[in-house]
Parts: C-alpha cells; sequence; structure tokens
C-alpha cells in the first residue's frame, strides 16, 4: 500500500485476496458460496458481514460502496458453470444490493464467455464481454430506476 510518499509491504499471505479490498489494516474479501469478510491483518480474525447472493458466482470488489457479484466472472466462474444455466448480476451501492437486468446472450452465456468490470465512474459501471467471436462493452446505467446490463454500440 501506499503510505505517504512510499509503498509499504502487506502482509496477505494465506488469504483469499481475489477481488479483495485493502482499507487500513482490513481486507474485505469474498469467498464463493458462502460470503464476504472483513479480516483485520493484525489478528487475522474474521467477521461475516454478509452471505454471498448465488451459488458459484464471484466477485469484484472495486470501492466500498461498488462490489458487483455474478455468475458470469472470470476465472472463477467459469469452473463452476454448468451447461444451460442462467446467470445473474447483483451490485451493491454501499446501502442495498440492486438486481440487474441482464441482455439474453448474457443470462444464457456459455461456458466460454465472460464479462469483466473495466470502469466505474460517477453514473456508470462499465463492462468488457468477451467470446469466442470478439470483444464488446456493457454498461449499467447508475441513474437508472432499474438497472439493467446495455450493450454499448461503437461509434
Amino acid at each position: 500500500r501506499v503510505v505517504g510518499d512510499t509503498m509499504e509491504p502487506v502482509d496477505l499471505s494465506g488469504l483469499d485476496t481475489y477481488s479483495g479490498y485493502l482499507s487500513g489494516n482490513v481486507l474485505r474479501c469474498f469467498k464463493p458460496n458462502d460470503g464476504y469478510y472483513d479480516v483485520d491483518l493484525s489478528t487475522r480474525q474474521e467477521v461475516k458481514l454478509a452471505d454471498a447472493r448465488m451459488e458459484n458466482s464471484s466477485c469484484q470488489m472495486l470501492l466500498p460502496n461498488c462490489i458487483v457479484e455474478s455468475t458470469l466472472f472470470y476465472p472463477i466462474s467459469p469452473e463452476a458453470r454448468t451447461e444451460g444455466m442462467i446467470h445473474a448480476l447483483y451490485v451493491f451501492d454501499g446501502e442495498n444490493w440492486h438486481d440487474v437486468e441482464l441482455p439474453e446472450e448474457l443470462k444464457n452465456a456459455r461456458k466460454s464467455e465472460f464479462i469483466l468490470v473495466q470502469a466505474v465512474t460517477s453514473d456508470s459501471i462499465l463492462f468488457l464481454h468477451s467470446d469466442a467471436s470478439g470483444r464488446v462493452f456493457y454498461r449499467i446505467d447508475l441513474n437508472a430506476k432499474q438497472w439493467k446490463l446495455e450493450l454499448v454500440n461503437p461509434q
């Protein structure tokens, strides 16, 4: 981590840090098929904050008030997918979970397809979708009444 104008090492050995969020001496992390935890790095004490929203999902913890959980993330979720499963995506805004409406092509995504968060802005979350045919971008408009993942048309 950065302290002042220098880099300081943080001992995260033995911890599952995929998509973790470090704040001070606390690592917030996600355990698939279990839930969200805060880990005190000085004592290694874990406190469970909430259950996972769905089975076989993974998470991208972007900010304390922007956590995205889905069965569509790479590299974790393809390993746990079953053929024909219906995918889902949820976003935590710091206070509430939002069920994000997915387009049909992502609800029914194959094992070889995945999404990754590319950016968080003041009004949206931008995702990259990748499959055998290439890459496209999707967006959640955070100002919309109902959150949905919508294709971003290239210009």
